[in-house]
């Protein structure tokens, strides 16, 4: 059977009741008495929300990319993460059997189901790619069909011989033994969906939208809905109980909403440090997904990287622009002037090149040798010979005027160019202005930019280490300061998209108790990143 006769849609109407009395934090008033459950939320930072009989077993750290979703193993002793790259975190007696981490992806990854022997499992992409692993088998995919909408998620069949992809306006697509029982897609929703469960007989499944409204198919019982759900935090996914009488819906702030004779065991609503992006019953395989393709503007991506942002220790700020426009958006530590450690570096650089250009000639052998050792493995030494045959502060008063920013300014100690003070959003608006060629012309432009892509492997994490695709162009800088206790970690980068050069800018700036140390500062620009750039970068 072809794919077009198997993902057939089907108009089915189905009413959505706004259940009295279940809500974030408060039980379910159900017909009958719910047996004891539990389940786990999972954030996007990778932080692992445990209730009710769920054991603890871990969360995920150190990572480049949010997690996406979550499902549990059959035993109910373990459950994976997966993260937007594909990245597959395993615990308790969930097995690692391999991930799309290191695979250069068309689109991210958006959903996972396991298969019933917890020995395999499914990760599935915007486009409807599928990636098998395990004992899972591949049964197929829409990675090659021209879709209306992306995919939001998957669950998997009870015999793990099939399986169903949902998109987000509700299409849904059947493969292996998994039967087509219905979608949204020719239904005008007032939110998209963002979720699908499968009942226990594989004979049926719902679809849970942002809104909270929910979609019954086959042989899935509709038993309420959470409707009316603010656009700032929408239902992010849905979970079935064993009996397939029940259901829980789960917001982005961890609000539970549990229907039917799913058990309410609380909620991490008002607790979380990022984004709830999943449910997962204990020892319910099922699938998830649903979180990464709901965020699918700038504001929606602006909104959750100031979300993480404010999650984070100590001051994060963050700055981005779309070169296209010059539109500078960010967060209100976007204003906070910090001491630019080794960032200040590319105004050097922008600099050296602005001589050179004023005395009509090219770089010396000299020079050139000491910009790549600045930019490429960060020589404070080649940064210190540089800035001073440039006449120290004078480099923060031509770039100011080049620019017109006007929190940035030089060192007290004209020799410590690492104390100049900066913004996230006048570097971000220095870095602009080097996208666009001011101050230097676009053959110096792309010169430093690309030293700035030759940056060592070791010093390109945070904004680089967030993106899938491109190569951007980065400079980092970190510090932990001698006269507080603190650390200073600073991410600048120049990024590529959709085959315009130069298309985004995003400069984050940290400072925080030094004992969450270095790496803490990493985190917060990656993540940041992450959430603020388009997925597809």
């Amino acid at each position: 059977m072809s794919i077009a006769n198997r993902c057939q849609r089907a108009l089915v109407l189905v009413l959505a009741v706004l259940t009295a009395g279940v809500g974030a934090g408060r039980p379910a008033q159900a017909a009958d008495a719910p047996a004891a459950a539990g389940y786990w939320l999972a954030g996007a930072d990778g932080k692992v929300y445990r209730f009710g009989s769920a054991p603890e077993l871990g969360s995920a750290t150190n990572l480049n990319q949010p997690v996406v979703c979550m499902t549990s193993t059959a035993s109910g002793g373990g459950y994976w993460l997966v993260a937007r790259d594909g990245g597959v975190f395993a615990f308790g007696d969930a097995g690692f059997l391999g991930s799309t981490g290191a695979t250069l992806l068309n689109r991210p990854i958006v959903g996972m189901a396991a298969t019933p022997t917890g020995t395999g499992y499914w990760l599935v992409a915007a486009d409807g790619g599928v990636f098998a692993f395990g004992n899972a088998a591949f049964y197929g995919s829409t990675g090659g069909t021209r879709l209306n909408q992306p995919i939001v998620g998957m669950a998997a069949t009870t015999t793990g011989r099939g399986y169903w992809l949902v998109a987000r306006d509700g299409g849904v697509f059947a493969f292996g033994d998994a039967a087509f029982f219905g979608s949204t897609g020719a239904i005008k929703l007032n939110q998209p969906i963002t979720g699908m469960a499968a009942t226990p007989t594989s004979r049926g499944y719902w679809l849970a939208a942002a809104d909270g409204g929910v979609f019954a198919f086959g042989d899935g019982r509709f038993l309420g809905a959470a409707t009316g759900r603010p656009a700032s935090n929408p239902v992010a996914g849905v979970a079935a109980t064993a009996s397939g009488a029940g259901y829980w819906l789960v917001a982005r702030d961890g609000g539970v909403f549990a229907f039917g004779d799913a058990a309410y065991a609380g909620s991490a609503a008002g607790a979380t440090s990022d984004a709830v992006v999943g449910i997962a019953p204990v020892g319910r395989p099922g699938g998830c997904g649903g979180f990464e393709e709901t965020v699918d503007t700038p504001a929606d991506r602006l909104a959750e990287a100031t979300r993480f942002a404010a999650g984070r220790a100590g001051t994060a700020g963050f700055a981005l622009i779309d070169t296209t426009n010059g539109k500078v958006h960010g967060n209100d530590d976007s204003g906070v002037a910090l001491r630019s450690a080794s960032i200040v570096k590319v105004v050097i650089g922008m600099r050296l090149f602005a001589r050179a250009q004023e005395q009509k000639r090219g770089l010396t052998a000299a020079e050139q040798s000491d910009l790549a050792a600045m930019i490429r493995v960060s020589d404070n030494d080649a940064a210190t010979r540089l800035w001073s045959s440039l006449g120290g502060p004078a480099v923060i008063s031509w770039v100011r005027k080049v620019t017109g920013v006007r929190n940035t300014h030089p060192p007290g100690n004209p020799g410590s160019w690492g104390f100049t003070t900066t913004t996230a959003r006048d570097m971000a608006l220095i870095l602009n202005a080097l996208a666009h060629a001011r101050g230097i012309n676009a053959a110096n432009r792309n010169a430093l930019l690309r030293e700035m892509r030759q940056v060592t492997p070791s010093q390109r994490w945070g904004i680089a280490a967030a993106v899938h695709r491109a190569d951007p162009a980065v400079k980092n800088g970190w510090y932990p300061d001698t006269d507080a206790p603190v650390w200073r970690v600073l991410c600048t980068g120049v990024v590529d998209h959709a085959g315009r050069a130069n298309r985004w800018v995003l400069v984050v700036t940290t400072r925080y108790p030094a004992n969450l140390g270095m790496t803490y500062g990493q985190q917060t620009c990656s993540g940041i990143a992450a959430r603020a750039l388009p997925p597809d970068i």
